[in-house]
């Protein structure tokens, strides 16, 4: 009964010891958790940036709101929200071919992080100065 004992102690120990060695490694839930919905802030206005591009390649101009997306040739839907406030980001042109868009982030982005380059970002408020590429030449 003793070994019993001592066996379901260790065990136990070692359980506990995995665990902490766990979260260590992966940090605590609510961690993966802003860092997951950050993500998808990144994703959203990534999505963003490509209807306005789309937008100022169809209309040879710039969005001034996010309802003038909605006109056509729009190709596909983007989410403006952000996926727990429910605020919409923000967006200010700043010059003919430059706008603003802007996000409240939980997290600043880690160095590993699966973002696409240029759209890292500290924890808080941040803008992106983005600038819609000039249309290129068309070959006939």
């Amino acid at each position: 009964m003793k070994y019993q004992t001592m066996f379901a102690g260790a065990a136990t120990m070692l359980v506990l010891a995995a665990t902490v060695a766990g979260l260590a490694v992966i940090g605590p839930p609510w961690k993966a958790r802003e860092l997951r919905l950050d993500q998808q802030r990144v994703r959203d206005l990534q999505g963003i940036s490509a209807a306005v591009e789309q937008h100022a390649a169809a209309f040879h101009e710039l969005p001034t709101t996010f309802e003038d997306l909605e006109r056509p040739p729009r190709r596909y839907r983007v989410k403006t929200e952000d996926p727990v406030s429910g605020e919409p980001y923000e967006y200010r042109v700043t010059g003919p071919a430059a706008y603003e868009l802007c996000a409240r982030f939980d997290a600043a982005s880690e160095p590993d992080a699966p973002i696409r380059s240029g759209w890292e970002h500290p924890a808080g408020r941040h803008c992106y100065e983005l600038v819609v590429p000039p249309p290129s030449p068309h070959t006939p």
